[in-house]
């Protein structure tokens, strides 16, 4: 086998580790290494040297007598008792794999280091392969259209060929170490949220990855492939809704409804939108999951179809009402104390105003009543349509519109806060940031 520059450096690592093992021995075997001695008589019933050059192993198979091409270990003060030993590599290298990594046992190689030593030759052994099927990436300044580009007959060939050579690679592993080991989820030009379908698989438990990761990859080339057809309007949306629904029926015959929630909630663009949205919350898992029911609701009812925000037309009445229902189940389900911490996390105010506290020790009584009266004076200056959040279409509005004058609401903001932190909020709040590199010269 022609191995990588990795494995010859896991060889080395291999190699220094049976050095400090045979040092080790070498002073607590002295004293059984006289004539006669039942480790003397070990030693030679086995075949093996005797203790003077002990090895790690005593297969005689892995040892051989000194030549210029071997490599060798010291080991020990320099006296009569010192020995070299001698460690032929090409008597433990072998093109079979399995035969391999119990030659790499024999020596005395811990199984993590043996894993990670015959995983790394099994990589370069395809690598090649993989090389020549991977699609080459646009140029830095492609256009859109020519960097997610489109997938004729062949191009699908490609893809299918791939996913082959690296389920045969992960196959591979398993038969020679008996472990799963994860392989990246087929890719195709199309955006797809690639990474959060490979977290969420590598969570789910071990004997329901393969099939769960089968069922994805199927989805996504079957979502391309409609792509390419091309389809549009109403008979695209149609054609990803019964996609979804049959890798949807696949999923819920592999996984637990628990399982499946979870697995909807972590690849979901409605679910991974709503976690980036309260990550200063820090829900329980509890608490998430309710949530991200509550808003996949709101994402249906709002004219979504799984993945796509608002595929299907329907009026601004619905969406607004779909909107308000959302926030007060959300206030039902979590109580008004985290539903202001919700609040706070889903909107810019909030969190800005978070980090002022956190910077001047604010209680969360003025924290909480410093939010609700910028809202309102944000209401005031933009309307409801500036608290509108993206995404999940989250509205966490004021708590009540109000009739008080912006001068007297801003005075009681004032009050609140304190001169110091007001001063540092009106200055955060007004300051515009830019990150041209113009202004960095």
């Amino acid at each position: 086998m022609n191995g990588s520059r990795l494995i010859f450096c896991l060889s080395l690592s291999a190699v220094a580790l049976l050095a400090a093992n045979w040092q080790v021995r070498l002073r607590g075997h002295r004293a059984a290494s006289a004539p006669g001695s039942a480790a003397e008589d070990r030693s030679m019933a086995s075949g093996a040297p005797p203790s003077g050059h002990t090895a790690s192993t005593s297969n005689p198979a892995l040892l051989s007598s000194s030549s210029s091409g071997e490599r060798r270990i010291q080991g020990g003060v320099a006296s009569q008792a010192q020995r070299r030993f001698s460690f032929d590599w090409s008597a433990v290298e072998t093109t079979d794999y399995r035969r391999y990594a119990d030659n790499l046992r024999a020596i005395g190689l811990p199984e993590e280091l043996v894993r990670s030593i015959v995983i790394a030759d099994i990589e370069e052994h395809y690598a090649a392969a993989r090389k020549g099927l991977q699609r080459q990436p646009a140029i830095h300044d492609a256009s859109w259209t020519e960097r997610e580009g489109t997938y004729q007959t062949n191009e699908w060939e490609r893809v299918a060929q791939m996913r082959e050579l690296q389920i045969e690679q992960q196959e591979a592993i398993k038969d020679v170490l008996g472990i799963y080991v994860e392989r990246p989820i087929v890719r195709t030009p199309r955006s797809q949220n690639y990474e959060a379908y490979e977290y969420a698989i590598s969570q789910l438990p071990e004997d329901k990855r393969l099939a769960v990761q089968a069922i994805v990859e199927e989805e996504i080339i079957r979502d391309g492939k409609n792509h390419d057809r091309p389809l549009s309007g109403g008979d695209a949306v149609e054609a990803y809704r019964v996609s979804a629904a049959q890798r949807d029926a696949a999923l819920k015959q592999v996984l637990t409804p628990e399982e499946f929630e979870f697995y909807e909630r972590s690849t979901t663009p409605c679910g991974t939108e709503l976690a980036r949205q309260i990550l200063g919350m820090e829900p329980t898992d509890q608490e998430f999951a309710t949530m991200f029911r509550l808003g996949y609701k709101c994402w249906q009812d709002s004219g979504g179809v799984y993945g796509w925000w608002r595929a299907l037309p329907v009026p601004p009445e619905q969406i607004d009402a779909a909107q308000e229902q959302l926030q007060r189940d959300l206030e039902t389900a979590l109580g008004p104390e985290r539903y202001l911490d919700y609040q706070m996390a889903a909107s810019d105010t909030g969190q800005q105003l978070k980090s002022l506290a956190a910077r001047y020790d604010l209680p969360r009584d003025a924290l909480t009543r410093a939010f609700d009266l910028q809202r309102q004076i944000d209401w005031l200056d933009k309307g409801p349509a500036s608290l509108r959040q993206v995404g999940n279409g989250l509205i966490p509005p004021p708590t009540s519109p109000t009739e008080q004058p912006r001068e007297a609401l801003e005075q009681q903001l004032q009050q609140v806060l304190g001169a110091t932190a007001w001063q540092a909020w009106q200055e955060g709040r007004n300051r515009q940031l830019s990150f041209d590199p113009v202004n960095f010269r």
